[in-house]
């Protein structure tokens, strides 16, 4: 007797297993050699499918612009194309910002004096940079005050510490 809960479905047996038979048919037939597709060739009177190119309109030239039909080059009066793209200078930026905001994540002290330096030279030069001084200083002085937090906790478990081993032992 076997302790199944009555209430569990029961599911039938597996069927046993039946070895591969080694000489099977394979599930599909061989494509017939004598088998074309069907071709048709081309009709030799047919006309292309696209109008032949119009012969250019002989040489004349305009009133305004430049002869021969030509258009103007870009960014002369009456041009319809766009004169091209030409990047503005890229703007410096103060290396004091930079220095600011990499010594942010190892010397606290160092970021927030660089940060300062970095923004009065912005200030005083107009170079680029402000975000990373600003950031610099700002992860820089959250770096001081966990400083401070740290060698407070420091300064506590050392006086407790002390305070702890010059109580008297009774033995």
């Amino acid at each position: 007797m076997t302790d199944t809960d009555p209430r569990e479905p029961q599911l039938p047996a597996p069927a046993p297993y039946t070895p591969p038979v080694a000489d099977a048919q394979p599930a599909y037939t061989p494509p017939v050699a004598d088998a074309q597709p069907a071709y048709t060739p081309p009709v030799a009177d047919a006309q292309p499918a696209y109008a032949p190119p119009a012969a250019p309109a002989p040489y004349q030239s305009r009133q305004y612009g430049q002869p021969g039909g030509v258009p103007p080059y870009a960014g002369q009066p009456g041009s319809p194309y766009q004169p091209p793209y030409i990047p503005l200078a890229s703007q410096r930026t103060n290396t004091l910002a930079i220095i600011s905001l990499v010594t942010a994540f190892f010397l606290s002290p160092a970021a927030v004096i660089t940060g300062h330096m970095a923004l009065s030279q912005i200030k005083r030069t107009g170079e680029g940079g402000n975000g990373l001084a600003v950031a610099g200083l700002i992860l820089g002085y959250v770096g001081v005050f966990f400083g401070l937090i740290w060698f407070a906790f420091i300064i506590v478990a050392t006086v407790a510490g002390i305070a702890e081993s010059s109580s008297s032992y009774s033995y």
